[in-house]
Order: structure tokens, then C-alpha cells, then sequence
């Protein structure tokens, strides 16, 4: 997987996020990670000669998703951003109906034809609803930044939409010390077999660590995969 092709990517589609990273240029410290999501394990493989797996697994069971993180070791490579944040889905469907959309005949996941499909997947796990559409796209790219209260509000007084979970935004690892919130993503057109509609796409992400935090927390994570829920087309 060649990354610095997909951040090029990620940046040169996504104007509304690029407008954010100019308006905030002044609160952002630079990236803090980037996140991929994929159908099952293994199928996004990062340099082992710029990236480090890390032995802890994150878990996800509302999607039946888990994750690992990859850390960079080669202090040289700077171009590279610092962390990976690589969640796959890990759950089996028994539901009939939904079962015969994901899969192809060789039972593997397939692709989405159409937006009721899609819809029906959505429906079921939007997690593997956008990843059927995305997967050789970066999910979200997440910014460090130096006030994560302050950021938040400013964008909030500038009209972006926050994904929440129990009514909150700002979601805060139990140490106190790992802090996020994300946007909702924005919509992409998607050509389906019956026309283009709207769906959630990528976001950003913003992260305050203090203390020198490393490593990232299972119950903030577990919202900022929020932000590609709820969409309304």
C-alpha cells in the first residue's frame, strides 16, 4: 500500500476538509494518525520497514470490528504520519438476506450494485456498508491539536456538524489524558446501478494528548466511527 499516494488522494477529493485544515492551520500540531477500514484481517498491509504492529487489539462489538495500531519506527521517514489506526471487520452475517448481498460467488465480499443494497447493508452495519464502497480509500485522517475544546467550538459556531455519543462530543479516555472528537462525514456522490446518491465519506478527526499519551482508547474510538452514521440523503 503506498500511503503517501492515498493521503495525496484523500486531500486532492476532499475540499471541504481542506478548508478546514486552512482556517485551523494555527491550532493544529500536525497529524496525529490516519485510519483505514477493511472487510476482513490483513487486507490493508503496511511498510514493515517504516510501521511497527502493536500488540494490542481494539475492540468494536457494536460492528463486530477490531483494530490495531501501527506505530512509525523510522524516525526518517517524515512524510510518513506517526500512527495507523487499521480496523477490520471480524463478524460473521447470519442473516439470509443480508448474507447473499455481501458475498460474490467465490464467498467473498463483493460490491454494492445498487442503493437499496446499499441501504439494506447500511441498515445492518454501516461499518461494512462503507467500507463495501470505500476500502481503497482512507477512512479519516486525525489532527493534533493544542485546544480540543476550543477547536471544537469554533467549528461549531462555523456551522460543522459533531458526531456525539450520549450526548457528548469530546469523548475522554478513562486516564484523562487521550481526547477526540470527529465531524460527521462529508457526502460523496457514488454511481449505484440505479443513479447517484449521496453517502457518508471521509472526516477529520482531532485529537488533544496530554501527559505525553500514546496508544488510543476503545471507548473514544468507539465514536469516531459514529461519524459515518445517521447520514440523511
Amino acid at each position: 500500500m503506498n500511503i503517501l499516494q492515498k493521503i495525496a488522494t484523500f486531500n486532492k477529493t476532499n475540499k471541504t476538509i481542506i478548508n478546514i485544515c486552512e482556517k485551523y492551520s494555527k491550532n493544529i500540531l500536525g497529524v496525529d494518525h490516519i485510519a483505514f477500514r477493511s472487510l476482513y484481517k490483513g487486507m490493508n498491509k503496511f511498510d514493515s520497514t517504516i510501521y511497527e504492529k502493536k500488540n494490542e487489539v481494539y475492540h468494536f462489538p457494536e460492528y463486530n470490528v477490531k483494530a490495531n495500531e501501527y506505530y512509525k519506527y523510522n524516525k526518517f521517514t517524515r512524510e510518513y504520519p506517526l500512527r495507523i489506526f487499521s480496523s477490520y471487520y471480524a463478524g460473521e452475517c447470519h442473516d439470509g438476506s443480508i448474507s447473499n448481498l455481501l458475498k460474490n460467488k467465490n464467498n467473498e465480499f463483493g460490491e454494492i450494485y445498487s442503493y437499496h443494497d446499499y441501504l439494506k447493508i447500511y441498515n445492518w452495519n454501516q461499518y461494512v456498508a462503507w467500507t463495501m464502497l470505500h476500502k481503497d480509500t482512507i477512512n479519516h485522517i486525525a489532527f493534533q491539536v493544542d485546544d480540543l475544546q476550543k477547536v471544537t467550538n469554533s467549528m461549531i459556531d462555523d456551522g460543522f456538524i459533531f458526531s456525539k455519543v450520549n450526548d457528548q462530543i469530546i469523548n475522554t479516555s478513562p486516564d484523562g489524558n487521550l481526547l477526540q472528537s470527529s465531524h460527521i462525514s462529508i457526502k460523496n456522490l457514488y454511481k449505484f446501478t440505479d443513479g447517484y446518491h449521496n453517502v457518508p465519506y471521509t472526516f477529520l478527526e482531532f485529537v488533544e494528548r496530554r501527559n505525553g499519551r500514546e496508544g488510543f482508547s476503545e471507548s473514544n474510538a468507539n465514536q469516531i466511527m459514529h461519524s459515518t452514521k445517521g447520514f440523511r440523503n
